[in-house]
C-alpha cells in the first residue's frame, strides 16, 4: 500500500496529483507539528476537496511547544529533535498501525527532488530505511527525485490545484510557523503578516527557560541561533531580519524590498491561459 506523506507544501502536492495521474491508489497522510501555519491548515481541507480525498492526521499530544518544554531544550544542531519526534515517529507508527492491523506492507510516497539541494540530490528514487535509520523500516519511495519546480506548478495547474497561499505571499517554505531554520525574509514575513506567531515563540522561549530553570540547567532558550551571536532571542532575530544586507541595526532601510521566495521568485504559480482567454 502506499502512502503518501502531505505536508501542505508544493511538492508533497504534486506527489498526491502524481500518484492520481498513474492511478495508483494511495492513501495521505500529514503529520501534524501542531505548529503549523493557519493557511496550512485551511489548505490541507482545500486539498481534500479539489482532489476528493481525505488527508489523515498523525501527530503527538501538544505538539512542539509541549515537548519543547518536555526535554527543557529548543532544537537546535545536534539536539535538532523536532523532524524526529514530529514527523518520522508518527508517522512511522502510522505506517505500523496500517501493518498490524490489516496485515499489508506499506510504501512511504515522499515528494523529495534532487533539485532542492546537494544532499537532497544524493538521494536514490526507492531505499529502504531512512539511510540505515532505526526509525524506519519500510520502503521510501521519491517519485519526483528528477522533477524541476516548472514540473511540479504544471502539474498542479493540470489538476487544478491552486498553490499553498505562503508561497504567493513570497514564503520560500511551508510548514512550522516559522521553522527554526527560517531564512531571514520568512522571519521577517512572519513578524509583519503574523505576529501572534512571534507572540508564541516569544511564550514558548519564557516556558522552556523556566522549566530549564526548575530543572537546575544553565542558559536560556532561544528559538534561533545566529552565526555571528549564537543563540539570540526571537525579538532579536526580527530586529535583524528587517535590517538590510549585513545585519546591521543600523542598515534599515525605508521601504522594504518585495519578497524574492515563492511565487516571486518562481514566476510560474499562476496556470497558464487558455487560447479563449
Amino acid at each position: 500500500m502506499v502512502v503518501a506523506s502531505v505536508s501542505g507544501g508544493k511538492d508533497s502536492t504534486a506527489l498526491m496529483c502524481a500518484l492520481r495521474e498513474a492511478e495508483i491508489p494511495f492513501r495521505a497522510v500529514f503529520a501534524d507539528t501542531g505548529w503549523e501555519a493557519p493557511e496550512t491548515y485551511e489548505y490541507l481541507g482545500t486539498l481534500e476537496r479539489a482532489l476528493a480525498l481525505s488527508i489523515e492526521r498523525v501527530g503527538v499530544p501538544g505538539g512542539f511547544a509541549a515537548l519543547a518544554v518536555k526535554y527543557g531544550i529548543l532544537p537546535h544542531g545536534r539536539t535538532a529533535w523536532c523532524t524526529r519526534d514530529l514527523k518520522v515517529a508518527p508517522l512511522a507508527a502510522y505506517h505500523d498501525g496500517i501493518r498490524d492491523r490489516e496485515g499489508v506492507d506499506t510504501i512511504s510516497a515522499v515528494g523529495i527532488r534532487a533539485e532542492e539541494s546537494q544532499a537532497r540530490a544524493a538521494l536514490a528514487e526507492w531505499e529502504f530505511g531512512a539511510g540505515g535509520s532505526r526509525e524506519w523500516d519500510g520502503w521510501i519511495w521519491r517519485p519526483l527525485i528528477a522533477w524541476t519546480v516548472a514540473d511540479v506548478l504544471a502539474i498542479h495547474h493540470r489538476h487544478a490545484v491552486p498553490i499553498h497561499p505562503l508561497y504567493r505571499m513570497g514564503h520560500s517554505r511551508v510548514g512550522c510557523a516559522p521553522c527554526r531554520n527560517a531564512n531571514k525574509e520568512d522571519l521577517r514575513m512572519w513578524a509583519e503578516r503574523h505576529p501572534d506567531r512571534i507572540d508564541a515563540v516569544r511564550d514558548l522561549e519564557a516556558a522552556v527557560t523556566a522549566e530549564r530553570e526548575r530543572r537546575g540547567l544553565k542558559g536560556e532558550a532561544t528559538f534561533f541561533l545566529s552565526r555571528r551571536e549564537g543563540p539570540i532571542s526571537i525579538d532579536r532575530a526580527v530586529e535583524w531580519s528587517r535590517t538590510s544586507r549585513g545585519g546591521d541595526a543600523r542598515q534599515l532601510p525605508l521601504i522594504q524590498p518585495e519578497p524574492q521566495g515563492g511565487c516571486f521568485r518562481w514566476g510560474l504559480c499562476e496556470p497558464p491561459k487558455g487560447d479563449d482567454q
